[in-house]
């Protein structure tokens, strides 16, 4: 292996490690909130939540009030909710009757179009998605940086 090949490498294994840590020591819990209009439709929002990020890092702060909700509107809720949702930080998915909107910031851009799509191909009409998805530069510097050398 070209010795040049090997320190971009090193670099670039030292720069995702210290990104892996920093995300990692910077985790924050999730918070879990809005208005859902039964206590079954909050169980269901937080059992999958905390099958995909564990019991201990969701916050529950949703309440139950008597609102109008569309049909299958828990299922298709709880449909959206999956591992995915940990490839995007600084983010943010709200749901408002049928309408979906996933927001936040991306370490790998060419993971952008495939993780929208993936998400879009969870929501079936009338529920609509709509996403602004980015690429975290802070993160993206990192790397780089680290390939620049």
């Amino acid at each position: 292996m070209n010795q040049k090949y090997q320190i971009k490498l090193s670099q670039l294994i030292k720069g995702c490690f210290i990104y892996a840590i920093a995300n990692y020591a910077l985790a924050q819990p999730i918070v879990v909130e809005g208005v859902v209009p039964n206590e079954a439709s909050k169980q269901a929002i937080l059992m999958k939540m905390q099958s995909v990020y564990g019991a201990d890092q969701v916050v529950d702060k949703i309440q139950v009030r008597p609102v109008a909700a569309p049909n299958g509107w828990s299922d298709s809720v709880t449909r959206v909710i999956t591992p995915d949702l940990k490839k995007v930080s600084q983010g943010k998915l709200s749901v408002n009757g049928t309408r979906f909107e996933l927001t936040g910031k991306m370490l790998n851009p060419t993971e952008i179009q495939p993780t929208i799509q993936s998400f879009q191909s969870l929501v079936q009409p009338p529920y609509q998605l709509f996403s602004q998805l980015s690429v975290n530069q802070a993160e993206q510097k990192i790397i780089d940086d680290a390939l620049k050398n």
